[in-house]
Parts: structure tokens; sequence; C-alpha cells
């Protein structure tokens, strides 16, 4: 699922990502084909990448959490 925000700066780097995406082999599917697949059918309270390695008996690292901000939006947004 690739989600983007409506806006101009979208409107001019959207090609070059689906470039960089396709050069990297994605794959694209309609909303419909996404929705039939048996992963989105099962339930829980967790998400679908928290859910499908633990049925695999896999954990996932979880990076250590911060309590500085990773980038000084004020600086960002002159």
């Amino acid at each position: 699922m690739l989600l983007t925000h409506l806006g101009g700066w979208s409107a001019v780097t959207l090609p070059d990502v689906m470039a960089r995406l396709d050069a990297a082999g994605a794959r694209y599917v309609t909303l419909q084909q996404a929705q039939a697949d048996p992963a989105y059918a099962e339930t829980g309270s967790s998400s679908l990448v928290a859910r499908a390695p633990k049925q695999r008996g896999m954990t996932l690292a979880v990076p250590e959490q911060s309590s500085e901000p990773a980038l000084d939006v004020k600086s960002l947004c002159r």
C-alpha cells in the first residue's frame, strides 16, 4: 500500500518514487485484489505486520526509543 498526501510536493516526487519502486521489483494489485488476500481476513488487535512474524515463530527487533526527537521540525519548516 502506498499512501501519499495530495499536494505539490507529492505531484513532483511521485513519478520518481514510482520509478524507484518499479526498479526495485514492486508489484501492484487493485484494492479489490488486496482485500481478497487471506492475510487481510484475519482479525486481531495487532497489525498484519506484527501478526505475520509471530505466526511464523519469528521475533521482530524493536529499535530503542529515544526521548529526543529524530528531527528538528522547526528548523526543517522554515
